[in-house]
C-alpha cells in the first residue's frame, strides 16, 4: 500500500517512542482499511479463510492456556474474565496478524521469515491485549496464562502453514505425473525466482526435481522443497538418476556452453532463461521460457 510506504518512510526519517508508537498505530490503520476492500475481499477469499482461522485459533489458544493453568476446572474467580479477554482478542488479533502480512505469502513457501512474522504479531498482539485489559480495567490473569497463551498461538499459527504447506504438497504431487521433469543449473536468485514461476504456473508443465550448484555453502540446501543435488560436474550422473526431461540455464558463461553441447549430444532439451536484469529491465518476461533450446 502506497500510504503504508509513506507512513515506514517517516518513522525512518524521525525517530522517538512517542512518535514510534504513533507511526506505529497509523501504519496499522492503513494496512488494515486498505486492505478492507471490496476488490480485496473478492480476490483474497483463501487469505480470508486463513484470518478467520488464525482468529479461531486465538480465541482456542487462549481457552486452552486457561485449561492448562487450573488443570482443567477454571476456578470461579477467573471465568468472570474470561469472555472480556476474548472480545479483546477478537478486536486486537486479526488487525496485527494483517498488520505484519501473514497473508501475503503462499503457505507452499513457509520459511523462517514467516516464523519471524508470526511471533511479532503474536508477541505486540499479547502486549496490546494486556495493555487493553489494563486501560478497560479488566482484572488480569496470571502471568502463567498469558505466557501459555503466547506460546500455544505461536505454535497453532505456525503449525497450520506447516499442515497446510504439506496438503499443498501433497496434491501437487500427484499432479506431476503430466508434467516433465526438470533440472534447474544456478541455485542463485534466478534460479529461486524461475522455480517459484514454475510452481506459480501450471501451464509450464514442469517438476523440477533439484537444482545443480557449483558454490560448496549451497550445495545439499533446500529451496523451497527442491534440493540442490550436485555441482555441474553431476550433470550426466543426475540427468541419469532424476529421467531429467529438460534443463533450465540460469547462468552465463563457458559452463553453460558446456551444459547446451552436452544437452545436444544426448538429446535432452535446454532452455536458457533470460537474464535477472532483463527482466528487471522488462525486456523479457520469465514466462517466457522458451529461449534457446538444444537440438
Amino acid at each position: 500500500l502506497p500510504e503504508k510506504l509513506a507512513i515506514d518512510l517517516k518513522y525512518i526519517d524521525r525517530k522517538g517512542l512517542l512518535k514510534d508508537i504513533g507511526y506505529l498505530v497509523q501504519g496499522i490503520l492503513i494496512t488494515i482499511f486498505g486492505a478492507i476492500k471490496v476488490e480485496y475481499l473478492m480476490k483474497n477469499r483463501r487469505q480470508l479463510l486463513f484470518l478467520g482461522i488464525d482468529l479461531s485459533l486465538s480465541m482456542l489458544s487462549y481457552l486452552t492456556a486457561n485449561l492448562l493453568r487450573f488443570d482443567f476446572i477454571i476456578p470461579i474467580t477467573e471465568r468472570s474474565t474470561i469472555f472480556p479477554f476474548l472480545l479483546i482478542i477478537i478486536l486486537i488479533r486479526p488487525f496485527i496478524f494483517i498488520y505484519f502480512g501473514l497473508y501475503q505469502s503462499l503457505h507452499k513457501y513457509v520459511s523462517t521469515k514467516d516464523f519471524a512474522c508470526i511471533l511479532k504479531a503474536v508477541t505486540l498482539g499479547s502486549f496490546l491485549i494486556m495493555a487493553s485489559s489494563f486501560l478497560l480495567n479488566i482484572r488480569s490473569h496470571s502471568r502463567s496464562v498469558l505466557a501459555l497463551d503466547w506460546l500455544l498461538l505461536i505454535i497453532f499459527l505456525f503449525g497450520l502453514r506447516m499442515v497446510a504447506r504439506l496438503l499443498i504438497q501433497k496434491k501437487a504431487g500427484r499432479k506431476k505425473k503430466d508434467k516433465r521433469n526438470a533440472l534447474i543449473v544456478g541455485a542463485g536468485n534466478m534460479g529461486e525466482l524461475l522455480l517459484r514461476e514454475i510452481d506459480r504456473n501450471p501451464k509450464l508443465k514442469l517438476n523440477p526435481v533439484g537444482f545443480i550448484e557449483n558454490d560448496p555453502e549451497i550445495l545439499g540446501k533446500v529451496i523451497h522443497g527442491v534440493k540442490v543435488l550436485g555441482r555441474i560436474s553431476d550433470l550426466a550422473e543426475i540427468i541419469s538418476v532424476k529421467n531429467v526431461d529438460e534443463v533450465l540455464l540460469t547462468i552465463r558463461g563457458d559452463e553453460s556452453k558446456g551444459i547446451i553441447n552436452f544437452c545436444r549430444q544426448n538429446n535432452v532439451q535446454c532452455r536458457i532463461i533470460p537474464s535477472l536484469r532483463d527482466i528487471i529491465n522488462d525486456s523479457v518476461r520469465i514466462e517466457l521460457i522458451e529461449g534457446e533450446k538444444g537440438e
